[in-house]
């Protein structure tokens, strides 16, 4: 008879995570007299701890935000003051990565990169 197949994993997993545009457009020369926001979504698996970090490629060590539920959206589950979270501008662009840590220890992170395109009148 064949093995019995191998136990799930129990390994986290990041199922979605994603910028709600992929680009911003805003003042390159100067500080933006109206701000460009980034709105995101994300859902994970086996996940004991979600992380939010900006710039990095490892939230859990540069976290903005940490103690994030399992699966949400920015404006929902941010901190008060940053449901609408702004881009900083004047910068070309801005990584933004969402890091989870399993029950089992094990961590993996998903990198999204917003752009920005240029000033706006």
């Amino acid at each position: 008879p064949a093995p019995p197949p191998p136990p799930p994993s129990n390994d986290p997993v990041i199922t979605t995570f994603q910028a709600g545009s992929s680009t911003v457009a805003c003042n390159t020369q100067s500080p933006q007299s109206f701000p460009a926001y980034v709105s995101f979504t994300w859902a994970t698996a086996k996940a004991a701890t979600v992380y939010f970090g900006v710039d990095t490629n490892d939230a859990s060590t540069g976290a903005l935000f940490d103690n994030l539920p399992h699966s949400g959206t920015s404006q929902a589950n941010f901190p008060a003051g940053y449901n609408d979270f702004q881009y900083g501008c004047p910068a070309a662009s801005h990584n933004y990565t969402l890091t989870v840590i399993g029950t089992n220890g094990k961590k993996v992170s998903k990198t999204v990169t917003v752009t920005n395109i240029g000033d706006t009148q």
